[in-house]
């Protein structure tokens, strides 16, 4: 009798999976599939094309130099709009100051800007 539950239980959980598999077909732009029931959910491939790669670089050459400041932003990026915070970092301020859109992308998807943060050489 328990060795037909744990059967049943068995085929039950195997049935209730999700399911996943690669797209073969060479569908471009898809990543994956996974099904679970009637709920498909496809992996497709990031879309950058609403990244401004400029200001994405402005700031990957600033965070390179100023590793503390791109950690504590990453950490708390409410900071950039603390007066006390930019008064301690010039650096900072200035970069605001000579890139506005910067400071305003960074407002709008501080996780565009964490995600370049430099890697600590510890």
């Amino acid at each position: 009798m328990l060795k037909m539950l744990t059967t049943l239980a068995i085929a039950a959980s195997m049935t209730t999976s999700v399911a996943f598999a690669q797209t073969g077909s060479g569908t471009p732009g898809v990543n994956g599939v996974a099904v679970n029931g009637n709920t498909t959910t496809v992996f497709e491939a990031a879309n950058d094309s609403d990244l401004q790669m400029h200001l994405l670089t402005e700031w990957s050459g600033f965070a390179q130099h100023h590793q503390k400041i791109a950690v504590q932003l990453g950490n708390k990026p409410a900071l950039i709009d603390n007066a006390a915070y930019l008064r301690k970092h010039p650096e900072l301020a200035k970069l605001f100051d000579d890139n506005p859109d910067l400071l305003s992308a960074m407002k709008r998807d501080p996780g565009n800007f964490v995600a370049n943060q430099p890697k600590s050489e510890e």
